[in-house]
């Protein structure tokens, strides 16, 4: 009679090569805490190490800033970065997530999303002008002067018959001067004044290479010196450490000539001002610092640090033509400057001055599309593709504009056919999801190209899609599946029918980590073959960075696979055809300095039945250690290891006694 035999043809590997899915279909059908190498040994996995701890950590991501691996996570409503506390983000909602985009981090699920660029946490977007009160114009013809002398200098003196009500730094339209004509029918600043009389005014004109002193002519104080009917815009702006400068929407000023004064419309469009170039411009307004709040309400824009330190609050005006379509720079005042009044706690600015720039003075351009600078509507799920913000609200699916991740467009959306439950990134596409539906979505010249994919699954869990190497991969109740640019594969099988309440989805080499609400498996990629393993630390939050896997959860922020071997388990199919009439003999060649606790059928095999081939003593060492099988009472064989320590085994079999 042929010699029967179980388990692993030689005592060199658990077959891990035969074909895909060790755990579900070969060898072992459960590992717990265990490692399966290309060779076939099966080990005890390190537990993770403790990084951080927290006490209330409700959102978690690692990830590359400024050439640095950096941990995120939100406990509470503080944010902190590598254990230290960065800021403090308002408004968090039940469901928070932080995702890692270019170079910094988004945090969504709050009344207004926040970006972390490793100097501020700061609103998702800029400052928006939303109210302005106190503001007026005032269009007048000016004053004029006679002028009777111009020095030839580097900073032409021009005197005059009457007193001058001008200050340094204001401005003059000056015409009609003999003897210098490029002196006229322009605005010049006024660099200096005489103090004591207030009958002559230098300018910042050069003319000492003239031929001789200019003569007569007429100077215009605070004249505007344009033509015709223009359009302004108030933009304000927010100016970072780095330099960056966040500009807000234009809001076009709106005038009512019974009144005098300006409103802000909540537009681009504005009502143009008729002007002569001898006419005197005067406007002042006051804007309330606002974002998100409701009229009348100062509210500071979200970001931390000193204001005028770590950042700087602006306000800018533009103008142009009423028939043009760019709009030019006239004026700017940051925060600190003399010429803005601020009001307490830094709510409001206030400005009023003459506003006198010709159109040759402007030198910044800037394009229509500066319109499309509105913020990101509130939102708890975001990705980032293609160099763009996704967000989902509802139906709608919004994105950045091309300036950059902090602008969007009030017509930069589109309506989905379902519901949005989820976004995730696949190259430069954005893939949508509902609860059993998904579409691809890529820009195409800032026009938005949506194709649907062709399966009947989805997903409802936002925090449990990552986009990995290898596809986008999303985790259902069912299992884990991925998209990689055909079709919708699930890629877990029988390892976990199901996963309660999915969690995270995290790939780093070809380690991959999934875990729900209780659960948590690792796979192993072989090339076709994910091989899974079970594990007891069940992290809500995962990332991965520099190929590192990390973990979350509420109370702590961990790396895995880093600390100590502890124990682990795993659990062998069932081989048949035994014959019952035999005793068989267990051998599993074993390396470590823990001898395993084995159940065969559920009878339990006490380590002290264990034995050695070469000495009566336990060894650290790789070593064959064996057993008699206790008495079979089925012709199969189901075998359940259990080892603690660093313990590794190399493979195991059965077989009849001799």
């Amino acid at each position: 009679m042929a010699k029967k035999t179980f388990g692993s043809l030689a005592l060199s590997g658990l077959n891990i090569k035969s074909g895909a899915h060790l755990i579900a279909d070969h060898e072992l059908v459960e590992s717990v805490n265990g490692w399966t190498d290309e060779d076939g040994v099966w080990s005890v996995a390190k537990r993770p190490e403790r990084l951080y701890s927290g006490s209330d950590i409700v959102a978690y991501e690692a990830g590359r800033m400024n050439g640095a691996d950096h941990h995120v996570w939100l406990d509470g409503s503080t944010l902190y970065d590598n254990g230290a506390n960065v800021g403090t983000i308002n408004g968090a909602g039940d469901t928070m997530e932080i995702s890692a985009i270019d170079d910094q981090f988004l945090i969504t699920g709050a009344t207004k999303s926040h970006i972390y660029d490793g100097d501020h946490v700061r609103g998702h977007g800029t400052w928006q002008p939303e109210e302005l009160v106190s503001t007026g114009y005032n269009v007048s013809p000016a004053d004029s002067f006679t002028i009777s002398a111009v020095t030839q200098s580097s900073d032409a003196r021009v005197t005059v018959t009457l007193a001058h009500p001008l200050a340094v730094g204001d401005s003059v339209w000056i015409t009609g001067v003999t003897e210098m004509p490029q002196l006229n029918d322009k605005v010049h600043i006024v660099t200096a004044i005489d103090a004591g009389t207030m009958l002559w005014f230098e300018i910042e004109w050069d003319t000492s290479a003239e031929a001789s002193a200019g003569t007569t002519g007429t100077a215009y104080p605070y004249a505007c010196g344009i033509t015709g009917a223009y359009n302004y815009y108030l933009v304000t702006t927010v100016e970072l450490t780095d330099g960056t400068v966040l500009t807000s929407k234009p809001r076009g000023l709106a005038p009512t000539s019974a009144d005098k004064t300006y409103s802000l419309t909540t537009t681009w469009e504005p009502i143009p001002i008729t002007l002569a170039p001898t006419d005197k411009v005067l406007i002042s307004f006051t804007v309330n610092w606002l974002e998100g709040g409701a009229a009348g309400a100062d509210q500071l824009y979200p970001i931390t640090g000193a204001v005028g330190v770590d950042y700087t609050p602006g306000v800018r005006l533009y103008r142009t033509k009423a028939d043009g379509y760019d709009i030019y720079q006239q004026e700017e005042w940051e925060h600190g400057d003399a010429a803005l009044s601020i009001g307490t706690g830094n709510s409001s600015y206030s400005f009023s001055n003459f506003l006198s720039k010709m159109d040759d003075d402007i030198v910044v351009v800037l394009p229509y599309g500066f319109n499309d600078h509105t913020s990101a509507p509130a939102t708890e799920i975001a990705t980032f593709a293609g160099q763009r913000v996704f967000v989902a609200v509802g139906k709608y699916l919004h994105w950045s504009s091309f300036d950059g991740i902090e602008y969007f467009s009030d017509a930069g959306n589109i309506l989905m056919w379902d519901t949005i439950t989820a976004l995730g990134s696949y190259r430069d596409y954005c893939i949508v999801f509902s609860a059993d539906r998904m579409w691809a979505v890529r820009m195409i010249d800032g026009v938005p190209d949506v194709e649907e994919i062709d399966t009947p699954v989805g997903t409802t869990y936002p925090l449990a899609v990552e986009q990995t190497s290898m596809g986008l991969m999303f985790l259902r109740e069912d299992g884990l599946w991925m998209f990689a640019g055909g079709t919708v594969d699930k890629i877990s099988r029988r390892a976990f029918p199901d996963i309660l309440s999915p969690k995270s989805v995290s790939l780093a080499g070809d380690v991959l980590y999934v875990s729900g609400s209780e659960q948590a498996f690792v796979s192993i990629n072989r090339g076709d073959s994910w091989i899974w393993h079970e594990s007891s630390h069940v992290f809500p939050f995962a990332s991965a960075t520099s190929g590192k896997l990390y973990g979350a959860t509420t109370f702590s922020v961990e790396q895995l696979f880093l600390g100590a071997r502890t124990s682990g388990s795993f659990k062998t199919k069932s081989y048949g055809a035994i014959d019952l009439t035999m005793m068989y003999k267990l051998e599993m060649d074993i390396e470590g300095d823990s001898i395993p606790n084995v159940v065969i059928n559920g009878n339990i095999v006490s380590d002290t039945d264990w034995h050695l081939d070469e000495t009566p003593y336990s060894f650290p060492g790789r070593r064959i250690i064996w057993t008699w099988l206790p008495q079979i009472l089925s012709n199969y064989v189901e075998i359940e290891c259990e080892v603690s320590g660093d313990v590794k085994a190399f493979g195991l079999r059965g077989f009849q006694k001799k």
